[in-house]
């Protein structure tokens, strides 16, 4: 990356086991600059990074950029996004969630991608974000996260918008 061509900075919200392998594959490629929020697993990915093993992509440890803790850490430095990517569980109980990334969303700047599970689930971010665009995804991965900060990809990464 060159001071003529920045990376393109990257938020992900929800670095479970689907968001970790989409912000690592963002990171190699030298293209993106990813902070991940992650929650649980927030000690041992700031520690320790991402033990990954894919039978596509190899073995590798990936550290991210950035680790932080919540949207709002994210964005303390006055840093701004030029994608929220949003890979948090899309639940019926759960309700309206698109309040979670308001921080980081600077209109209309930012785009605001979903990889998440469910239909009709860009309508609160349409409302909330009118001005941003807004990518709804259909992801289909094979990834679990056995314990915190590991990561078992299988062969299956598919993402379709």
């Amino acid at each position: 990356m060159t001071a003529s061509n920045p990376p393109i900075k990257v938020l992900l919200v929800g670095a479970g086991a689907l968001g970790s392998v989409y912000a690592w594959r963002l990171d190699v490629s030298n293209k993106a600059q990813v902070t991940l929020v992650c929650r649980s697993n927030y000690e041992a990915v700031k520690s320790n990074g991402f033990s990954i093993n894919s039978q596509i992509f190899g073995y590798e440890v990936y550290r991210p950029h950035k680790v932080v803790r919540t949207v709002d850490e994210a964005v303390a430095g006055g840093e701004v996004y030029d994608f929220v990517i949003v890979c948090i569980k899309a639940l019926p109980n759960r309700g309206d969630t698109s309040s979670i990334i308001a921080p980081a969303v600077q209109s209309p700047h930012t785009i605001v991608m979903l990889i998440q599970n469910g239909i009709g689930i860009e309508d609160p971010y349409a409302a909330r974000y009118p001005n941003n665009p807004i990518v709804s995804t259909i992801s289909y991965i094979d990834a679990s996260q056995p314990t915190n900060g590991t990561i078992r990809h299988g062969v299956l990464t598919l993402l379709e918008m």
